[in-house]
C-alpha cells in the first residue's frame, strides 16, 4: 500500500450528478517501484479502480473494481532521472554578473524596471498577477496605463485519449486546482542565475487558513 501514488483529479461535470455541492475528485492510481529512489510513479497506472472522495470529510464516497490492464512491470528505462543520462559532452561554466546591482528597484510589492512600472500580487487560483502595470512613453513624456490587471486566468490540457478513465483528464489547472496553491517554494533554491529577487506567497487554504509559499 505504500507503494501506491494517489493522483487526485477533479471529478468534472458529465451530468447533474456531478453537480458542484461538494469538493469531489476522482483520483487515479500509480505504482511506484519499492525502494527506487526519485521513482517516475506514473510510468505504472493501475487501471480500472473507481473511486470518488470527499476532500471536506476526507471519505471515499464511491469505490468500484472495474478490471483492467495489469500493472506494467518496474522498468528504469521508465524513471527518467537525469543522473542516468548524463550530458553527451562536458558543458562550460555560466556566469552572469552584474556588478553594479540591478536594473530594478523593488519597494515591497511595487517594482519597476527601465521605464515600466507594476505590483506583484499572488492568489491561490491564478498564481502570479501583475497589476498597474505601466510605462513612461517617452514620446508623450507621460505615463501611460498598459493594463489594470494581468494574470494566467486558466490553462486546460487535453490528454485525447477517449478510453476509460482517461478521458477525464481535462483538467482547468487554475479553476479546478489552483495555480498559486501549487506553486514550488524556491527557498531550497532554483537554477536561476545573477540578481534575483524573491517574493513570498500568501495564500488561503481550504480551510480559510494562511499559507506561506517560501521563496
Amino acid at each position: 500500500v505504500q507503494d501506491v501514488m494517489v493522483d487526485a483529479w477533479c471529478v468534472g461535470y458529465y451530468g447533474p450528478e456531478d453537480h458542484p455541492r461538494r469538493r469531489l475528485s476522482k483520483p487515479l492510481l500509480f505504482v511506484r517501484t519499492n525502494g527506487v529512489d526519485n521513482d517516475n510513479g506514473y510510468a505504472r497506472p493501475v487501471e480500472g479502480i473507481y473511486i470518488v472522495v470527499d476532500h471536506q470529510t476526507m471519505q471515499v464516497v464511491e469505490f468500484e473494481d472495474r478490471g483492467g490492464a495489469p500493472i506494467p512491470p518496474p522498468d528504469p528505462l521508465r524513471n527518467y532521472i537525469g543522473e542516468a543520462a548524463p550530458p553527451a559532452f562536458p558543458l562550460k561554466p555560466l556566469h552572469i554578473t552584474q556588478p553594479q546591482g540591478p536594473s530594478f528597484i523593488v519597494d515591497g510589492t511595487a517594482v519597476a524596471w527601465h521605464n515600466w512600472r507594476f505590483r506583484i500580487g499572488f492568489t491561490p487560483r491564478e498564481g502570479l498577477v501583475l497589476n498597474s502595470l505601466s510605462i513612461f512613453d517617452q514620446d508623450k513624456l507621460a505615463v501611460r496605463m498598459v493594463a489594470h490587471r494581468l494574470s494566467f486566468t486558466e490553462m486546460v490540457v487535453p490528454y485525447g485519449d477517449p478510453t476509460d478513465p482517461h478521458f477525464r483528464k481535462n483538467a482547468f489547472d487554475a479553476g479546478e486546482d489552483g495555480l498559486g496553491k501549487n506553486a514550488n517554494s524556491l527557498k531550497l533554491g532554483c537554477d536561476c542565475l545573477g540578481e534575483i529577487r524573491y517574493f513570498d506567497a500568501h495564500l488561503t487554504n481550504f480551510h480559510g487558513e494562511v499559507q506561506t509559499i517560501e521563496n
